[in-house]
């Protein structure tokens, strides 16, 4: 390889300048697998892809443009989050929920009735300060808040005190006082719950506190006696005790009875105030002692346990019940020897009406694998609209001071011994009194009830009672009554009448006709009356009064008396009800000596409130010969011929 001659500054800038812009010195001369080249191809490259870049921002201005905004909206965004966070970082160093707190402190245990002091105590551990703050103070039902200033009642369970700002680092308490009302040994709870919004922010935040209180005894003390075990539909006895064991007399004390499904009940001493399960007992006197026995019969699938509870308090104004005291008690059921099911009629209807024949079947059998001997059979009845006096027993005896039917085995041989698995029945009937009415508007909804019972000295009673181990109880409602009457006049003093009598043939003549209602034993709702008028009476639209909502429909001659209510004993107690409406008559020849049809048969129905039946009352047609009115005489029954 020959030597190169070097080339000097001068040299090189002339080269550089020359015309063809060529350096000639082929010592400067690169290959393609130069590092040089290769760098110069990528750098060309990039300044080529520069080129078409700012072709395609010369041809697309809004592009390039839309690319600027979108570099300082993301921008923008980024300082908004920024100083968004750095707002939040700082609020959260001045305010924290968890450094609010509420708390309650008080006694633990406390007797029912007697005055308790609470303390409601709230603090702000943050740096910033709350407003719009306020303590809504929770407790039981059986709570009464007493003597609590700047605070206002909420609803029955809940009070309100407004705080408003409560500074940063701050805090405070108020005195918070009240009775409890329970049974002994039961938990109460007192909450409290601050609400409030920290300075400068929207959202509200609270904080809650409570405190549990054991009642350590009642002022009225109550017991509960109950038979542990019965067969099914076996009759049970309980029997409630209370007693004032406070200082104070309890006023408007009543007792409520929550009975177990499948119980019926058949008497008790006193009897109930309210429906079957509300005993008022007024004031109980400090040291006043009382008792309440009830008893029924229950029903249920051996093994089931049913929970008897008595209740003792009073009503407040809402109509909450404030308990002073309870008990409950289980009873269980458990399996029969015997079964003893009553029909009535062949089935076990509803409700009956007043002048039905009341047919009884007692079916019974011996469940166990023993003969059990001696078995007794009683059936007891209770109704007041039931005739006693022509009750009819199939064999056994009547007591008609108890009203009960007793079978034995001189009744019937097979009750002197009756085998396992051995069944049989015993009958009587008894009917419904027709002319049975109310004594006054509150004694209402009858019903006829028996119950049948079954006994054996061979079967021991679980409850310790008696020897009945088995009763079935049927109750039957008895329907309300309707008497419908339909008179009719010539000379009525609600609407007079014009027109020779008799009646003339060719000429008019017109009537009044009244609608008359009365209703025995249960109220009666969506009652009306209708008949039609024949063809040849004339509706005339005088109606009276005008009160009742009576119409007639012309295309079908149908007139229609919108009764609506009825209740008890309305017609018989108190006035009937009525309405009284006119129509007319133009006797044609063929109708001599003939009595025209003014209306023809009436119906009135509607709806036992009690038994949930149509009852149905019917009257007769209509015709001119009104006996009813006095002022007709015989021979204006018929129609007579015109001159």
């Amino acid at each position: 390889m020959g030597r190169q001659r070097c080339m000097g500054i001068h040299d090189l800038d002339e080269q550089l300048h020359k015309h063809d812009g060529k350096i000639r010195d082929e010592s400067n001369r690169t290959n393609e697998f130069d590092p040089g080249r290769v760098a110069g191809d990528a750098k060309l490259l990039i300044e080529k892809t520069s080129g078409w870049h700012g072709v395609r921002e010369r041809f697309f201005p809004n592009r390039a443009k839309a690319r600027r905004i979108g570099t300082l909206a993301i921008g923008g965004i980024a300082l908004v989050a920024l100083t968004v966070g750095v707002f939040v970082r700082i609020q959260q160093s001045l305010f924290s929920r968890d450094r609010v707190t509420a708390s309650v402190s008080g006694p633990g245990n406390v007797d029912s009735s007697d005055l308790v002091d609470f303390v409601i105590s709230y603090e702000n551990a943050n740096r910033s300060g709350l407003s719009d703050a306020e303590l809504v103070v929770s407790y039981p039902t059986s709570f009464i808040p007493e003597g609590n200033e700047n605070t206002f009642r909420n609803d029955v369970s809940s009070s309100i005190v407004t705080i408003g700002d409560i500074a940063a680092f701050g805090k405070g308490n108020f005195d918070f006082s009240g009775k409890f009302y329970g049974s002994k040994d039961s938990v109460a709870y007192i909450r409290a719950e601050l609400r409030y919004k920290p300075k400068n922010l929207q959202s509200q935040f609270s904080a809650t506190g409570q405190k549990s209180v054991n009642l350590r005894k009642s002022p009225l003390s109550v017991e509960l006696e109950a038979p542990l075990s019965v067969s099914p539909s076996g009759e049970v006895n309980y029997l409630v005790s209370y007693e004032n064991t406070g200082n104070t007399p309890l006023l408007n004390i009543r007792m409520k009875a929550v009975f177990p499904d499948g119980f019926s009940l058949t008497d008790s001493d006193p009897k109930p105030s309210e429906g079957e399960a509300v005993w008022y007992l007024g004031s109980i006197a400090s040291g006043e002692r009382g008792k309440i026995r009830i008893t029924g019969n229950l029903n249920g699938v051996p093994n089931e346990a049913k929970t008897f509870r008595a209740e003792f308090g009073t009503f407040q104004g809402d109509n909450t019940f404030l308990s002073y005291g309870d008990a409950e008690r289980v009873t269980r059921i458990v399996a029969a020897p015997f079964s003893i099911r009553q029909s009535l009629n062949g089935s076990a209807p509803v409700a009956v009406n007043p002048g039905d024949t009341l047919r009884y079947t007692v079916l019974y059998q011996n469940n166990s694998v023993t003969a059990l001997r001696e078995v007794i059979i009683t059936v007891e009845l209770e109704g007041d609209t039931l005739d006693f006096s022509r009750l009819q027993p199939e064999k056994g005896a009547y007591d008609s001071a108890r009203k009960v039917i007793t079978w034995k085995a001189s009744d019937v041989r097979q009750l002197e011994n009756l085998l396992p698995n051995a069944s049989g029945s015993v009958e009587f009937s008894v009917p419904v009194r027709g002319d049975f009415v109310p004594k006054s508007s509150l004694t209402k909804n009858f019903q006829v009830m028996t119950v049948a019972k079954i006994e054996s000295p061979d079967v021991p009673n679980p409850a310790g009672a008696n020897k009945v181990v088995t009763a079935d109880t049927l109750r039957t409602k008895v329907n309300s009554r309707l008497f419908l009457e339909t008179t009719g006049y010539y000379k009525d003093g609600a609407l007079p009448n014009t027109g020779p009598i008799p009646p003339v043939v060719g000429q008019e003549t017109t009537y009044t006709l009244h609608w008359l209602l009365s209703n025995t034993t249960n109220d009666m709702t969506g009652v009306d009356v209708s008949a039609d008028l024949p063809t040849g009476a004339v509706w005339t639209g005088k109606t009276f009064p005008s009160s009742e909502d009576i119409s007639y429909n012309d295309r079908t001659n149908k007139i229609v008396w919108n009764v609506g209510s009825l209740g008890v004993g309305e017609g018989i107690l108190s006035p009937k009800r009525e309405v009284a409406f006119q129509v007319s008559i133009r006797p044609e020849v063929n109708q001599v000596d003939k009595s025209p049809m003014l209306l023809g048969a009436s119906l009135a129905k509607g709806k036992d409130v009690f038994t949930n039946e149509v009852i149905q009352s019917e009257s007769h047609e209509k015709t001119i010969g009104l006996r009813e009115d006095a002022s007709i005489p015989p021979t204006g029954y018929n129609v007579v011929g015109g001159e």
